[in-house]
This record gives structure tokens, C-alpha cells and sequence, in this order.
């Protein structure tokens, strides 16, 4: 086997591997390493098609990224109530998600005093409830973000104090 074709198996794993992906920005990247891969292979072997094709796809996904890292997003903590319905409802709702990440957890309206919705875009993207350990601190019991929004933009918004 020669190194040009280990180079077409390579993209051809990594392009395989990238459509696994559940995050839209980790998919770009695989993607754009494996379309440079095979941009690369095609011209090397003289396919001028699948070099072309594969520089298109390059670029349209440098453009995707460049897009993703610029959008401003809006987040926005919404202070509930422990007996509000939704914040039920969502607990509910995500309840076996929340056991996976958090098993000791249980709910308690009286014993988590503290709890707020995370907005990001005007949806809810998290939970934070907790209760006061002593004066001005707070113990977290459950700091919950739905799968779609696990980039850690929820997290640096709640917890960054600059």
C-alpha cells in the first residue's frame, strides 16, 4: 500500500468519523480536516473532481466555523419559583438525563431555595437550583444544561465574574 492511498483511507476515516458527531461545530472540524485530506489525495492522484469538490467543501466549511465563533448569543438568568410548574415539568422531563450526571440528586422545593433557568437565545438551556450554605454562599444541588446546549458557553456565562 502506498502512502497515497493510506492518505485516501485516512480522509475516508476521518470524514466517517466526523458524521458520528452530535455537535454541528465538532462535525466542521472533522470535516474540514477530512476535506482537506482528500483535497490533498485527489490532486496528488490527478482526480481534479474530487480535489475541486473537496476544496469547495473546505471552504464552505471554514465558512460555517468562522460563522459559529462570531454569533453573538444572548444568555440571560430567569429567576423561578421552587413550586413553578415548569421548572416541575423540566425536572420531570429530563429527570433520567439529570440521574446519569447527578444520581444523588432528588428534588426538594424546600431544601433548594435558590433556582433560575439559564436562557441562551430566549430558550432554556440549563437549570442551577440550590440552597444558601451560609451567608452570601450557596451549595449547588443541580446545575443542569440539556444536551443541545453542552458547550460550555451555559457554564462560562453563570460562572465567569469578570
Amino acid at each position: 500500500m502506498t502512502w497515497l492511498q493510506i492518505l485516501g483511507y485516512v480522509a475516508s476515516v476521518i470524514i466517517a468519523t466526523g458524521m458520528m458527531m452530535s455537535s454541528l461545530k465538532t462535525i466542521r472540524w472533522i470535516n474540514l480536516f477530512g476535506a482537506i485530506c482528500f483535497s490533498t489525495y485527489g490532486f496528488l492522484i490527478s482526480a481534479y473532481p474530487v480535489g475541486i469538490l473537496n476544496s469547495f467543501i473546505i471552504t464552505v466549511d471554514i465558512y460555517y466555523l468562522v460563522t459559529i465563533y462570531s454569533k453573538k448569543e444572548f444568555f440571560k438568568i430567569l429567576p423561578v419559583r421552587t413550586d413553578n410548574k415548569y421548572l416541575l415539568e423540566f425536572l420531570e422531563f429530563y429527570k433520567a438525563d439529570i440521574q446519569k450526571y447527578f444520581p444523588d440528586f432528588y428534588y426538594k422545593a424546600e431544601v433548594n431555595k435558590y433556582s433560575f433557568f439559564v436562557l441562551r437565545n430566549m430558550q432554556v438551556a440549563g437549570v442551577v437550583l440550590a440552597r444558601e450554605f451560609e451567608p452570601e454562599v450557596l451549595k449547588i444541588a443541580l446545575d443542569f444544561v440539556v444536551p443541545q446546549y453542552r458547550d460550555f458557553k451555559v457554564g462560562k456565562y453563570v460562572y465567569d465574574l469578570n
